[in-house]
C-alpha cells in the first residue's frame, strides 16, 4: 500500500504570523548556545573561548532596517530581544589587555506588527583586565572597547523591515570570575553607538 503523507498547508502570510519554520529554527540555535553557555567560558593559558547568552535592547530611532525613503510613521523599530553567540579572546601582557572577537544571532520582530526579523552581531573589542597578573584573584572587573556590524539577514516582510546592516561602536564594563580548572564566567554591560 502507498502510505500518502497529508499536505502540509502553509498558513497565509498575514502580516508575517506564519512562523513554523523560523520558530523551529530559532528554538535550535536557542537550545545550541544555551548548551554552550551552560558551561562556563574555558579558558586555556591566555586563550579564551565562551558562549553569549544576553539582552540586546534596540533603540527606538535606529535606522536598522528601516527601508529607504519609508515614512516616518511607517517606520518600525525591532524589539529588545536576546542574543545568543561565541566569543573568542586572547590575552597578552600578564594577561591584563586583550583582543576579543564574537558574533551572535538576535532572533526579534517589529515592535508594532508580528513577523520574524533575524540579526547577526559581530564585533571587536580591545579589553583591559585588572587584577589579572595574580592567579590567585578570582574576580576580575575589566574595560574594553571596540566597533563592529549589526546585520539584518532574514526579515518575512522586506517593505516593512528590509534586509541591511549599521556600523556600530561599543564600549562597556564588567567583570570576571575565575572559577576552579581553567573556568569562568563573566558579565559586561555595553552602550552602542549605531550609524547607518
Amino acid at each position: 500500500p502507498t502510505f500518502l503523507r497529508p499536505k502540509r498547508r502553509k498558513s497565509p502570510c498575514v502580516r508575517g504570523t506564519w512562523r513554523t519554520k523560523t520558530t523551529t529554527l530559532m528554538k535550535r540555535v536557542a537550545a545550541s548556545v544555551l548548551a554552550l553557555v551552560a558551561a562556563p567560558s574555558l579558558a586555556l593559558a591566555e586563550v579564551e573561548v565562551g558562549g553569549i547568552a544576553g539582552l540586546h535592547v534596540f533603540s527606538e530611532k535606529s535606522d536598522l532596517g528601516v527601508p529607504d525613503g519609508a515614512n516616518a510613521e511607517d517606520i518600525e523599530s525591532l524589539k529588545n530581544s536576546a542574543i545568543f553567540g561565541l566569543r573568542l579572546g586572547v590575552y597578552f601582557a600578564k594577561d591584563s589587555i586583550g583582543v576579543e572577537a564574537e558574533a551572535g544571532i538576535i532572533p526579534t520582530e517589529p515592535r508594532m506588527l508580528v513577523f520574524d526579523v533575524y540579526s547577526i552581531a559581530y564585533r571587536g573589542s580591545l579589553v583591559y583586565q585588572l587584577r589579572a597578573a595574580d592567579p590567585t584573584n578570582r574576580i576580575l572587573p575589566f574595560v574594553l572597547a571596540g566597533a563592529g556590524q549589526i546585520t539584518i539577514f532574514n526579515s518575512l516582510n522586506k517593505d516593512v523591515v528590509e534586509e541591511s546592516g549599521v556600523l556600530a561602536i561599543h564600549a562597556g564594563v564588567g567583570a570576571k570570575y575565575r572559577a576552579a580548572n581553567d573556568w569562568g564566567v563573566r558579565l559586561d554591560f555595553r552602550g552602542l553607538q549605531v550609524w547607518g
